[in-house]
């Protein structure tokens, strides 16, 4: 079985995305901070959109309450896990607790599917200062790969080998991260010849 969907996951959980707890909210007299869906988005969007992975929710009814589908899906294997949350907002909420709900369960389900916590803002600025973030590849790096991948697959094929590495298939993309990956994967198939 091809381990694409899992590979992808490996590599967003070894990214550590930090999310910012952006906005306030209250329950009676307690005052508590949150990562928003808005913060969890353009976090974490573009981040499996870079690895070949979509995420879609979706408002459905489970056993007669509002509840919310989601689904992470690797495009390139067509492997996904999934999974039905509960919006706990009682048989007949009116239009504005079944919104909040939604927002609720699509953020807290995306991210309890990538084992994402946020963080307090100090907690997220002192992460930023010692976590080396992934760069960029240089040209010259993107077209040894580049390359590589031309003189030993078939151009259909590409897409498909690096969606199982979980590395985007827009090489302009590419990280040092990507790079490491692409590098060890190849190194493995050196040895097995």
């Amino acid at each position: 079985m091809d381990n694409g969907l899992w590979a992808a996951l490996l590599a967003i959980q070894g990214e550590a995305l930090q999310i910012q707890q952006d906005a306030e909210g209250q329950v009676g007299t307690r005052r508590y901070n949150y990562g928003s869906l808005k913060a969890v988005n353009q976090k974490v969007l573009p981040r499996l959109s870079h690895y070949g992975l979509v995420w879609v929710t979706q408002p459905v009814i489970q056993d007669g309450e509002p509840a919310l589908y989601y689904e992470l899906r690797h495009v390139a294997t067509g492997q996904h896990v999934y999974g039905v949350m509960s919006l706990a907002v009682g048989s007949q909420p009116n239009p504005q607790d079944q919104g909040s709900g939604l927002t609720y369960a699509r953020r807290y389900a995306l991210m309890a599917v990538l084992n994402l916590t946020p963080t307090e803002t100090d907690d997220d600025a002192a992460a930023a200062s010692t976590a080396p973030k992934p760069r960029r590849l240089s040209q010259r790096r993107r077209d040894e790969i580049q390359q590589w991948l031309d003189e030993n697959f078939e151009p259909r094929e590409i897409p498909l080998f690096l969606g199982k590495l979980g590395v985007t298939n827009a090489p302009q993309d590419w990280t040092t991260a990507d790079q490491a990956v692409i590098r060890a994967e190849k190194e493995r198939m050196e040895g097995d010849r």
